[in-house]
């Protein structure tokens, strides 16, 4: 979305891990995890485990959190709205 729209991002970088593995049973009781897809970008940069930072990095807090408040949220809310 960063690099094919103007969608704005807002909150905290991901956490730059790829999922896709696939699981296969090498012996009974034993499997082993192997990567079987990869994720480029449109002008050809590998983009495996690496985060995705914002266009607005706001950092939560614990106490944002356990009073029930989302920065991300509110900030994109009032871009919304044009504030």
């Amino acid at each position: 979305m960063k690099m094919r729209s103007h969608a704005r991002l807002i909150g905290e970088p991901t956490a730059g891990a790829i999922l896709s593995g696939e699981d296969f049973e090498i012996a009974p009781g034993w499997r082993l995890t192997v990567p079987v897809a990869d994720l480029w970008s449109p002008t050809a940069e590998d983009l495996g485990d690496k985060p995705v930072t914002p266009h607005e990095a706001l950092r939560e807090t614990r106490a944002n959190l356990c009073a029930g408040r989302d920065l991300a949220a509110a900030r994109a809310l009032a871009i919304l709205i044009g504030n």
